[in-house]
């Protein structure tokens, strides 16, 4: 009588040979040598296209592929280097290790080796590109929506939340320094006008111009953001007052008319600004609102002007 346990173990052994030689996912078990002694169409396709049959040495055959430009890509580390940590990690490593790598085609690979009681090595390879694409696409889309959330749409500053954080760490950099900081909050003079006299279209040319000047001409340190409408804020790391003064001035004096692309007119424009300096125990909305008061003395002045706002009563007691 048939051994039917035994016919039912050869039939399940040769169909999981026949799905592993022909699966999706690599396979390949080395010996206590770390020699290939199995490796299905997908892993030797993959990580080394040009091995003979086995058995052949591991690394030896991922070292041929490299160097042929095929199979693992390394990103951080040299052929030369390659090789014997890879043999180290293998014979001595941990008894499993999982990691990713990148390939010449471009694809993602996750990686799963599991050295067994008996030395043997399984080393199992799952194709992740889909998952890895997918997850680029998503970290894209999170960072898009995160420039968009810091910038404003228009001029390409900083937008007004993000002028705010960033205004407000820059505050708190002076409370432990004790550095100056200068806060001055612009406004383009009469910029209604512009609109109601040239149309919306030549009023955004006017403030995207002006974004410009200023971050072109303000130092690499200070920090520009726009807080809505034409009024625009800049925060001035190591700068007193009076700096900060002369870098707005040499702006106003250089400022530049609008050729604007809308209409057959050159439209020139002016700003004012006001100009607080930072003390200690000042927030943000305090340092704010004295600059804010000295940009209305700058208006009432007759504009296109720079105000200093006076220090505040704590400082000045």
């Amino acid at each position: 009588m048939p051994d039917k346990v035994g016919e039912i173990d050869s039939t399940i052994a040769a169909m999981m040979m026949a799905a592993l030689q022909s699966g999706h996912v690599g396979i390949c078990l080395c010996d206590e040598t770390d020699a290939v002694r199995f490796v299905n169409d997908a892993f030797r396709a993959a990580f080394f296209p040009n091995a003979p049959r086995p058995p052949f040495d591991f690394v030896d055959a991922l070292v041929e592929a490299i160097e042929s430009e095929n199979g693992i890509q390394l990103q951080t580390m040299k052929l030369e280097a390659f090789a014997p940590r890879v043999r180290e990690r293998r014979r001595n490593g941990d008894l499993r290790y999982d990691f990713a790598v990148d390939m010449y085609d471009g694809s993602w690979w996750w990686i799963n080796d599991h050295r067994m009681p008996n030395g043997w090595t399984l080393v199992v390879a799952s194709d992740v590109s889909r998952a890895k694409n997918e997850e680029l696409k998503l970290r894209a889309a999170h960072d898009a929506a995160l420039r968009e959330t810091r910038t404003d749409f228009l001029t390409g500053l900083a937008s007004r939340r993000h002028g705010l954080e960033r205004a407000d760490a820059a505050l708190s950099d002076f409370m432990t320094a004790r550095q100056p900081l200068s806060l001055a909050i612009i406004d383009i003079d009469l910029f209604k006008r512009i609109n109601d006299g040239f149309g919306h279209a030549v009023g955004d040319e006017v403030l995207v111009l002006f974004a410009h000047t200023l971050t072109t001409l303000l130092p690499a340190g200070d920090q520009v953001c726009r807080l809505g409408g034409e009024e625009f804020m800049v925060v001035m790391p190591d700068t007193n007052e009076e700096l900060a003064r002369l870098r707005l001035h040499r702006i106003l004096l250089s400022l530049q008319p609008l050729s604007s692309r809308h209409v057959n007119a050159t439209v020139a424009f002016t700003f004012s600004a006001g100009i607080a300096s930072a003390t200690m125990g000042d927030s943000l909305s305090a340092l704010m609102r004295r600059a804010d008061d000295a940009l209305y003395a700058a208006k009432q002045a007759g504009r296109n002007t720079i105000r200093i706002a006076p220090k505040n009563a704590s400082d000045a007691a």
